[in-house]
């Protein structure tokens, strides 16, 4: 669960977070409209205090923060912990693979081993991957499509 109460982001005299209260139960997922310049991102970055608000309270499952108190690197680095940020940019890093990216989270914050960040991580990519091919196939061949029947051998010869 996630729960907001309180608060407020300030950039100089522009107060961008007036007082927000908002709460996400387990599993539901939200959608957060609004006008360019709205405070959409400085939310989405307070939750993970990227972004720190001047006065307020996160709190994600069991970790909460006091913004009010000025809280220490240690509350902050739990908060993170409880928490995952997408960007619309890829902000990869340049220097390192695909799988050194995935691992960089788990093994920097959560300080899971190496190992077994790299085995979890190789899951997911493939996950992914699977995901990818599914959905380029169902674009490329419909099921009503004549192309289809054959499609379909070809995949079941695959799985075997």
């Amino acid at each position: 669960m996630i729960r907001i109460e309180g608060l407020h982001k300030q950039f100089g005299n522009l107060e961008v977070l007036k007082g927000i209260d908002l709460t996400i139960e387990k599993g539901k997922v939200i959608v957060i409209i609004g006008p360019s310049g709205s405070g959409k991102t400085t939310l989405l970055r307070c939750m993970n205090a990227l972004e720190i608000p001047n006065q307020g309270r996160i709190q994600i499952d069991d970790v909460s923060v006091d913004f009010s108190q000025h809280p220490g690197k240690k509350e902050l680095a739990a908060l993170r912990q409880k928490s995952g940020m997408v960007f619309q940019q890829y902000n990869l890093f340049p220097h390192k693979t695909v799988l050194e990216n995935v691992i960089e989270g788990p093994v920097i914050v959560k300080k899971e081993n190496r190992q077994d960040a790299a085995k979890k991580a190789e899951m997911l990519l493939e996950k992914v991957a699977c995901l990818i091919k599914k959905r380029r196939i169902q674009q490329a061949f419909p099921a009503a499509s004549s192309s289809a029947p054959g499609l379909r051998g070809r995949l079941q010869w695959s799985r075997k």
